[in-house]
Order: C-alpha cells, then structure tokens, then sequence
C-alpha cells in the first residue's frame, strides 16, 4: 500500500542503532542506520518499490518510513512463487 492509495497513511517511526553496520570496515564505515537508507535508496534507484523515508531523523536516531504491512523484503524473496508480493508493492 503506498501513502498515494491508502486512506489513512500509516507511518513508522524507527528508533535507530548508532552501533556498526554489516557494510562497516574499509574506507567507509557505517552505522546500522546508514546501512539502512542507503540499501533503501539504492533499491529504490533500481525501481523497487521500498517504503519511503519520509523524514530522515538520523541525527536524532529516528526514520519515519511509510509502512508497507506485515511483508518483509526477505519474506518476498523466500516465496519463489511471487504469491506474497501484493500487486501494490509489484
């Protein structure tokens, strides 16, 4: 469900960890919160529909995002058949 569709958006806030992210090391260390929104914003480059980050709090620890329901990325990719990918998100 995406904010344009939905009648009542739902958002969620997420309180973020400053501690290291599995991307860390190297010449670019970064956090678990920064991990978060750059797989984000890369997913979305590619045209994957991602829940939006609609404020980006990180100095505070916080993203607010818009919620896509119960389907995870990983619960989507675990079904071969594409039957847990609702057509909104397709």
């Amino acid at each position: 469900v995406s904010l344009e569709s939905a009648p009542t958006p739902t958002l969620i806030l997420m309180l973020l960890s400053s501690a290291p992210g599995p991307l860390g090391g190297g010449a670019r260390s970064l956090t678990q919160d920064d991990t978060f929104v750059e797989v984000s914003l890369t997913l979305l480059k590619q045209g994957v529909k991602v829940p939006r980050i609609i404020v980006d709090a990180r100095g505070a620890s916080m993203l607010l995002v818009e919620d896509f329901g119960a389907l995870t990325l990983h619960g989507a990719l675990s079904d071969s058949s594409g039957a847990a990918i609702p057509a909104a998100v397709k």
